[in-house]
Formats: C-alpha cells, sequence, structure tokens
C-alpha cells in the first residue's frame, strides 16, 4: 500500500490506531481535536485516502470522488437549500459502493442552525458514510456531538519531530533560523505556514518600532492590520506572544514595584488568551486593544 502518510510528521500514536481502524471497525463520526495548526486536516484527509485505498486492489487517486472536504467558513455562508443539499449528498450512495468521507474543518465555527441541521446525520449515520469533525476548541462542542462521535486528540509536536518537519521544509536553515521557528511555532506546523506566507520576520519588526517608542502610532498599526485580517487567528496568536515576552521583561525590571508589577500581569492575562473568532466582535477594535492595552498596562505603567 502507498505510504499515505509520509508528509505526516509526529503524532505516532495516532496514525497507529487510525490504521487499526482499517483492520477494525471505523466509527461513523469521529472528531479530530487539538490545538489549531497541529495538522488534523491534513491527517484527516490523508486517513480517508489510506481507508479508501485499504478497500481497493488498485488505487489511482484521480479516481478519489468519495472524499469531501467541507470548510467551515463556505457552510456559513451557504443557505438552507445549500445546507440541505449538503446533507442529501451524505445520504447518497457512492458510485463505487465504498466509504464516503465528509471531512468538515473548524466545526467550532459552524453556527448552531448548521450545527444541528448535521446533528442529525451523526445520529442516525447511513451506511457507508464517514464523518470527520475537526475541533479546535473540543471543550465549546454541543455534548450531543461529543457523546455521538468517538474522539481523537492531537497534540502540538514535540521539539524532535518539529525539527524534522523543519529539515523537510528547509533543509539548509541555520540554526538561529532553527531557533526562532522553534520559539514561535510552538510545535505547530500550521504557524510556520503563516511565518513564511506572510513573512512575520518583517511584521515583528515593525510591531517592534511600535512598542519601542512613547506614544502610540497608529499609522504603522494599521499597517500590521492588513496581515491580521489575512490570518487573524495565527497573527493574534505571533503578536501577542511578541507583546507577552516583551512584558515579562518590563515584569522583570520592576518586581519591587508592586503597581507597576500589577499593571503589567493584567495585560499578560490579556496576552494569554487567544482571541475567540467564534463570537461577535469587532475585529479591527479589538486588534487596536491589543496594542492600546499594552501602552496602558505595560510601556506607560511605570511613568
Amino acid at each position: 500500500m502507498n505510504n499515505f502518510f509520509e508528509n505526516v510528521i509526529g503524532h505516532k500514536y495516532e496514525l497507529e490506531l487510525l490504521k487499526s481502524f482499517c483492520k477494525n471497525y471505523l466509527p461513523s463520526s469521529i472528531i479530530f481535536s487539538g490545538e489549531k495548526g497541529v495538522g488534523k486536516l491534513l491527517i484527516a484527509q490523508k486517513f480517508a485516502e489510506y481507508f479508501i485505498n485499504s478497500k481497493l486492489k488498485n488505487c489511482n487517486k484521480k479516481l478519489y470522488n468519495n472524499i469531501f472536504i467541507v470548510n467551515s467558513n463556505d457552510l456559513e455562508k451557504l443557505n438552507i437549500e445549500g445546507i440541505r443539499n449538503l446533507i442529501k449528498e451524505m445520504s447518497l450512495t457512492s458510485i463505487n459502493d465504498l466509504e464516503k468521507f465528509f471531512i468538515i474543518n473548524d466545526f467550532d465555527s459552524l453556527n448552531i442552525n448548521c450545527k444541528n441541521a448535521l446533528l442529525k446525520n451523526l445520529e442516525e449515520p447511513h451506511d457507508n458514510i464517514k464523518i470527520i469533525i475537526i475541533s479546535h476548541r473540543y471543550e465549546s462542542l454541543l455534548k450531543t456531538i461529543k457523546s455521538r462521535c468517538i474522539n481523537i486528540n492531537f497534540g502540538v509536536l514535540d521539539e524532535e519531530d518539529f525539527n524534522m518537519f523543519l529539515n523537510h521544509k528547509e533543509p539548509d536553515i541555520s540554526n538561529d533560523e532553527r531557533k526562532i521557528l522553534v520559539s514561535l511555532c510552538e510545535g505547530r506546523p500550521g504557524i510556520y505556514k503563516v511565518i513564511k506566507d506572510l513573512n512575520w520576520i518583517e511584521i515583528s519588526k515593525i510591531i517592534d518600532q511600535i512598542i519601542n517608542i512613547d506614544d502610540i502610532d497608529y499609522e504603522k498599526i494599521n499597517e500590521v492590520y492588513n496581515f491580521y485580517e489575512k490570518e487573524t487567528f495565527f497573527i493574534d496568536f505571533l503578536i501577542k506572544k511578541q507583546l507577552y515576552n516583551s512584558s515579562i521583561n518590563k515584569l522583570l525590571e520592576n518586581y519591587n514595584n508592586k503597581k507597576v508589577f500589577k499593571s503589567i500581569i493584567n495585560f499578560i492575562h490579556f496576552a494569554s488568551k487567544a482571541i475567540n473568532l467564534n463570537i461577535n466582535i469587532n475585529l479591527k477594535n479589538y486588534y487596536m486593544s491589543i496594542f492600546i492595552y499594552y501602552f496602558r498596562f505595560v510601556k506607560q505603567s511605570d511613568e
């Protein structure tokens, strides 16, 4: 059998568990949970290919019409008729009588109507229909959904596996660059992709310029917002991480000043929380508040 997991690094236990499903019994509904960016979607797709291939004697990837990857953002844009069409597709048998996989990415972001519409398919699955739910916030899922699905949790890559990932992506990387990427990504390949695609190193330099002057430079802050809007979750993480580290340094400088210490702790508490994109917020205002809070609680705390 072709090595469908050759591009997957880490998650050895989880991959062995998934492979065992091919030999024994594959549940109709599975949740792939874990932090955003650890590779859940890639593994779901590769597993679906692997499972179908295990039923075929002669495999041709181009014939894979049994795998449907559904992006939650696209699903949200569909009207109720579009949701019904998706559910209808779930009710139809495949042309080759093999299992059909529906991989729903970022399931957490679906509105309650979409989740309820899909719930019946989790409760009463059709024969040969397999649903994989990709969840970045397992704790936020409805209890009714959790009770009907097997959950497989994927952790971040350990340092050895992440270095192996970097060797695969950038075999000629310098030790200094490697250390920076290991620190920034915290075991999540998805963050690496954003760092490279949006050139985070240059964005980081702009942020340094912003926080190293006495007054808020709204023009420079707006420069960064264009990137923030494109890849909100990970850029939010990276900005807060940079400001968090700066705040820790400031905290150490003022450890014996209770007033300053408490003020900086307030910002550190804010910066340690990931943005919740499932609630209705004004993204631009939230983004601006990150820097406003930094100047208020950290930059100006000891003036």
